[in-house]
């Protein structure tokens, strides 16, 4: 009698043992899902390219103290726009002989400020750069602390390159595309 005790509760145990094996092995398939889910959102996350608006072409008189607002678009976190760097080039001939600044506001625009000081046709190259804040998007916090720890708080994103034109003419002020402002 004692030896069918023992074996029974023997057996009860390798089939506790069996049983939590099993909850281990679908634990470690769960997290192997998981991971391959959060490796695909980053991937989705990067393939959003920044998108920047500015103008196509304006025109502004010499003399004439101008900005041209350039605005990322899509970001919603303060970390994000706060992320955003603008490289602005000019383009082609002629060359824009006269000084620029660039700076940015604290929504993440970038203002390209400048004094025309020559009559002609100028292009520029803005090229921004940014990345996406894992906090900001929509999804389970399990997952966005999967994603924070391994890609950080901030997720690199392609950059957006947009060209546009200034032409300087004694004729005046005149905006096709974005914000323009005459200061």
């Amino acid at each position: 009698m004692t030896h069918q005790k023992i074996s029974f509760y023997f057996v009860l145990y390798i089939v506790i043992l069996v049983d939590f094996l099993m909850v281990i092995n679908e634990r470690d398939y769960a997290e192997e899902a998981m991971r391959g889910v959060v490796d695909s959102l980053i991937v989705a996350v990067q393939h959003q390219p920044l998108t920047v608006y500015a103008p196509e072409r304006m025109t502004v008189k010499p003399g004439e103290k101008s900005t041209v607002v350039l605005s990322p678009l899509g970001l919603r976190a303060p970390e994000e726009r706060a992320s955003v760097r603008y490289n602005i080039s000019p383009v082609g001939e002629p060359r824009a002989p006269w000084e620029f600044t660039s700076t940015k506001d604290s929504m993440g625009k970038g203002l390209f400020t400048f004094t025309p000081t020559t009559i002609g046709t100028f292009r520029f190259l803005v090229v921004a750069q940014g990345k996406r804040q894992v906090a900001s998007m929509q999804l389970p916090e399990s997952i966005r602390e999967l994603i924070t720890e391994k890609q950080g708080k901030l997720i690199p994103v392609p950059n957006d390159s947009v060209r546009f034109e200034v032409e300087v003419t004694a004729k005046g002020a005149e905006k096709k595309g974005a914000t323009f402002q005459n200061n």
